[in-house]
């Protein structure tokens, strides 16, 4: 075996580099592109069309084993820009808002056209005008949302970085206990039971995700308590989605998303077994530093094959067998985009967007 200080291998001297991070964006690259595979069906066919096993399966899968990824991707947003150590001014905030606005003007508007040829069956200049005003109210492919929250945490950067480097350690878990509350508890409590209560506060559940990424990273171990509680919210949110499904007959939609309770104690477990067994060396120039580096780019281009497979061709469960369908749509959206994206790169002017 080659020691990690072989200059084959990146360490943990690289600079600038945390290197459970690089693993997560990987492991959470593949965890998303799965996640809209089995979502993809099961938001556009009932389950009498899935059929009750697989919807069961790919319900569980999605509890405890993939819903953690976008909240662990906000999480790393947070411990790497609220990192005191590092100089972020405005200028560096618009540097990062611009990327993301390319991001929207580029392929977001792509696939806001996309959908309405999809739903008209035609292309006219009216087309284009609803794409565009679809673009400005974030109606285009829904995973786009993330997109748009990372807009709004890095124009909150500076006034959370002020307030981090304040704040001293109660004041940052009082925080963090009123954000999980009002942005996770409260709105998943008016799902579920159909009703308003007043949230008080007018964030996302994406800025408490950035608070307590740099919480995590640098106050927090994984110990049994919390573990145990990781568990036990992942065996409730699983019970509830098995009634759901095979007493109620419905996916319960209300229990997906980084705003429900139960998905955020598991992510800051999966966050933290990450930290805890992931903090190790890989290969420079291999497969894990290739994709972590394609993994914004996965996340934004791979619903493109996802709905090409799905709506043009016709492709369901239906198609092939299970576990075949599942890894062969995988597949072809994974690999797809990591390749689309690689040779975007070559593309002047838009080519770094991804």
């Amino acid at each position: 075996m080659e020691s990690q200080n072989d200059k084959s291998y990146v360490t943990s001297a690289s600079r600038g580099k945390v290197l459970y991070f690089e693993w997560a964006r990987c492991i959470g690259a593949a965890s998303v592109v799965m996640i809209h595979v089995t979502s993809g069906i099961m938001d556009n066919h009932p389950i009498s069309e899935v059929g009750i096993t697989r919807a069961l399966v790919w319900s569980e899968m999605q509890v405890a084993l993939l819903r953690w990824a976008v909240p662990v991707f906000f999480m790393m947003t947070g411990t790497l820009l609220l990192d005191l150590r590092k100089d972020v001014t405005w200028r560096k905030v618009w540097g990062y808002v611009r990327r993301m606005l390319l991001v929207l003007c580029t392929w977001g508007f792509s696939f806001c056209v996309m959908q309405r040829v999809f739903t008209e069956r035609s292309v006219s200049l009216t087309l284009i005008a609803s794409s565009v005003l679809d673009l400005l109210s974030g109606k285009g492919f829904s995973h786009l949302w993330y997109i748009y929250a990372l807009i709004g945490i890095y124009l909150l950067l500076p006034i959370l970085r002020a307030w981090v480097a304040t704040a001293g350690d109660r004041d940052q878990r009082m925080l963090l206990y009123v954000l999980f509350a009002f942005t996770c508890v409260v709105p998943t409590i008016n799902s579920a039971l159909g009703i308003e209560l007043s949230t008080f506060l007018w964030l996302s559940s994406s800025t408490f995700y950035v608070l307590l990424g740099r919480y995590a990273h640098e106050k927090l171990d994984l110990d049994d308590r919390l573990f145990t509680v990781g568990i036990a919210s992942v065996i409730v949110c699983m019970a509830l989605k098995a009634y759901g499904i095979l007493a109620a007959g419905d996916y319960w939609k209300w229990l997906h998303g980084p705003s429900c309770p139960l998905e955020a104690v598991w992510s800051l477990c999966v966050f933290l077994l990450m930290k805890r067994h992931l903090d190790k060396s890989y290969r420079r120039g291999g497969v894990i530093e290739q994709v972590a580096s394609l993994s914004l780019g996965i996340y934004v281009v791979h619903p493109l094959f996802i709905n090409l497979l799905y709506k043009a061709l016709g492709l369901g469960p239906w198609s092939l067998p299970p576990v075949a369908f599942e890894f062969a749509i995988w597949c072809a959206a994974f690999f797809g985009s990591a390749i689309t994206v690689a040779l975007v790169r070559h593309v002047p002017v838009v080519g770094n967007v991804l």
